[in-house]
């Protein structure tokens, strides 16, 4: 009776050391992957930020009255609606913010205001905001993702 508690109790000692090396080797990969999805939560999270204040954006701009192409130039508050709308993509606000980017990383020098040409007497305007990258948490690798070119387009108002 006093063999069969012995090997009981063995095979119990056994059961848990093994419990822990299995823990042990699976401890690093379900980090990895909580890692993983709190990134990809992250980054989808700085691209909806990014869709948005581009959208946000296009549409103060596209409720300015564009002055005629020849007067971009010397119209001073086409130029300072310009500048608003371009602000209003980096920070949410029409002044300006300074290092204060919706998200990190993003500056001015990302986002475009350009005109598509026109179709027919419709003139569209569209923001763009390219060339940033997100870098992400678990930044072992080194890895960085580029977002692409977020785009929006609106038609414009005419004077």
């Amino acid at each position: 009776m006093m063999q069969l508690n012995l090997i009981q109790y063995c095979k119990n000692k056994w059961q848990s050391g093994l419990a822990a090396i299995e823990f042990v080797l699976i401890l690093p990969i379900l980090l990895i992957f909580a890692f993983g999805v709190i990134d990809f939560g992250r980054v989808l999270f700085q691209y909806d930020t990014l869709t948005k204040s581009t959208r946000d954006a296009v549409r103060y701009i596209a409720g300015v009255v564009r002055p005629p192409a020849t007067a971009y130039a010397a119209d001073a508050n086409y130029t300072t609606a310009v500048n608003n709308a371009r602000n209003l993509a980096l920070c949410g606000s029409i002044a300006a913010c300074g290092n204060n980017a919706l998200v990190s990383g993003l500056t001015l020098s990302n986002i475009t205001i350009d005109y598509p040409a026109p179709q027919g007497n419709i003139t569209y305007v569209r923001v763009l905001v390219s060339n940033y990258s997100t870098s992400f948490v678990t930044n072992v690798l080194g890895v960085s993702k580029d977002l692409g070119t977020i785009s929006v387009t609106m038609r414009q108002i005419q004077q």
